[in-house]
């Protein structure tokens, strides 16, 4: 049996709006007419997805009307319901955005291609409302035309065309869109700047949306220097493990690119997701490490990732600090993983043949290791700290035995076997 090619998506996010109606009749016609041009086009599916957060009484109509356009226009329809728990404090429309997101990426399989129809007007009010929430160049740069996203990529097409263009479209194709009644509701930022502010900045200044687009551009390529900039410092103060940074390094730079190596740092260690870490946080971890009180400082931050809060340390050990995640920080599993089995595997002898003769410890304090053929001993503790090891890792780690004499510490050395 053969095995099935896999073809690459175009999912366009359709949620019945203007703006994504639009997108999906312009996606379709345009890969129906350039197909027999450009050979790459046709490995591609179009697919439509919509996604039901079941939020307003309308929903349920919109994915309605979502299946009709997409029957009308042949065209796959994904159907994705879900609900968002909103907490005290926090922003329904934020949320919503979120997890449409998330969803959305679970879906894309690799190179498949994420299309939405945010416009230009959408990026100078997104421009406006990261401005009024004090962000600073990456949150000004607002929205790029084509980004990373899971394990495909995220286009937005419509970038460069005004909100009064795409409507032109759709008159001329007589292309019929839901009208959500939330759009209106200005006690949603976005619909504030959009229907207040941004009408007041167009009576003065007719081309405010290109000039806001255009200084987000411009904060864009300055973010991107700052991130170049950040990737050589931290190359040349990065400690021995990817979780640690050589302060004396460290303590060379301005403050201004201090704060910079940190940020770049923690988002290397936490793969690029990108959140912030507040002035205020940053300030206390430098200002804590470079003139510590004790001999091992700490510093506690939480911060959002997939809106979920995970709680993170930094600490200091000797020259370094480290950056501690919650697993780091929780009691670990007894099970080895598989890292450690291998190691075990490559160094210990007949460890691989009869694992089941060897028993796995953890760090009680005060053991021993006997030298062979000797009554000398070695504490484990100091041996600890001739390898340099952290503090808080030394009860992390596996310690081998063999009929109840300590062998091996997994990761570090060997001692009779």
């Amino acid at each position: 049996m053969k095995n099935k090619i896999y073809h690459p998506s175009l999912w366009v996010g359709l949620s019945g709006g203007m703006d994504s109606v639009v997108l999906l009749h312009f996606v379709k016609h345009f890969l129906e007419r350039m197909k027999s041009k450009y050979l790459l086009l046709e490995n591609y599916q179009l697919k439509a997805i919509h996604i039901n957060h079941r939020i307003l009484p309308e929903a349920n109509d919109f994915e309605q009307y979502c299946r009709k356009i997409c029957k009308k226009l042949n065209v796959k329809l994904h159907i994705v319901r879900t609900t968002v728990q909103k907490k005290s404090g926090e922003s329904l429309e934020a949320l919503a955005r979120e997890a449409r997101y998330q969803l959305i990426e679970k879906k894309l399989k690799e190179n498949d291609i994420f299309l939405t129809g945010h416009h230009l007007d959408d990026q100078a009010e997104t421009f406006l409302l990261q401005l009024l929430r004090g962000a600073g160049l990456k949150g000004a740069s607002a929205m790029p035309a084509v980004a990373k996203f899971g394990k495909g990529y995220l286009m937005r097409p419509l970038l460069s065309f005004s909100r009064d263009t795409i409507k032109t479209y759709a008159n001329n194709y007589s292309l019929d869109y839901i009208h959500d009644p939330s759009n209106m509701d200005e006690n949603y930022d976005r619909n504030y700047i959009r229907h207040t502010l941004m009408l007041l900045f167009k009576q003065k200044w007719p081309k405010v949306s290109q000039i806001f687009s255009r200084f987000s551009n411009h904060c864009a390529k300055q973010e991107q220097l700052l991130q170049e900039f950040a990737m050589q410092d931290y190359k040349k103060c990065k400690g021995m493990f990817p979780n640690s940074l050589l302060l004396s390094t460290l303590n060379e730079f301005s403050l201004a690119r201090q704060k910079n190596v940190l940020r770049y740092w923690i988002n290397e260690y936490y793969a690029h997701q990108n959140f912030p870490l507040s002035e205020k946080t940053l300030d206390q971890i430098l200002l804590t490490f470079f003139t510590p009180k004790d001999k091992c400082p700490t510093v506690k931050a939480t911060i959002k990732i997939n809106s979920t809060l995970i709680n993170i340390e930094f600490r200091r050990f000797k020259e370094c600090i480290y950056l501690l995640s919650s697993t780091e920080l929780s009691s670990r599993s007894p099970l080895l993983t598989t890292e450690e089995k291998y190691w075990c595997q490559k160094n210990i002898r007949d460890f691989k043949k009869n694992e089941n003769l060897f028993a796995v410890h953890f760090r009680q304090n005060g053991e021993k290791i006997w030298s062979a053929n000797s009554s000398h001993h070695k504490r484990l503790k100091n041996l600890f700290q001739e390898w340099g090891v952290p503090t808080w890792q030394r009860n992390r780690i596996p310690l081998i035995y063999f009929r109840q004499k300590l062998i091996a510490v997994v990761g570090y050395a060997v001692f009779e076997n």
